[in-house]
């Protein structure tokens, strides 16, 4: 099957439902991440008063800079894509029609939730969440 028709109502539904679990699984990410990235913050100051930190080994303080930045930017902030339900949500409300036809790649990002972008998001979001 290539082509489904749905109910407008019954799609406006799934996304709803599906930005609701987005807009949750982001906000729970960020703020691990938030509590990531201060924990990161808190270890270096602790670091440069502390012989036995990561300034220890090191030979210049420009390789503890060089390994504090690195530190820190491997900690990629999780990323929402609530633009997209908000446009799909937007034209299912707009559309005048009771019945809509979608193609198999419309059908499984829409109402399975398998976008493109989804397995990034997945993977992000379980570093900040577990």
């Amino acid at each position: 099957m290539n082509v489904v028709r749905v109910s407008r109502a019954s799609l406006l539904a799934t996304l709803l439902e599906n930005r609701e679990k987005h807009e949750r699984e982001y906000t729970v990410a960020r703020k691990g991440w938030l509590a990531k990235l201060s924990d990161a913050a808190s270890s270096l100051v602790s670091a440069t008063s502390d012989e036995s930190g990561l300034y220890a080994g090191t030979a210049t303080a420009k390789e503890f800079v060089d390994r504090a930045r690195t530190r820190v930017a491997a900690l990629a902030p999780p990323r929402h894509h609530l633009d997209a339900y908000e446009r799909a949500i937007r034209m299912a409300e707009m559309s005048q029609d009771e019945v809509v036809e979608l193609d198999a790649g419309s059908f499984d990002r829409l109402v399975m939730d398998n976008w493109e972008w989804k397995q990034q998001f997945a993977s992000t979001t379980a570093a900040y969440t577990s």
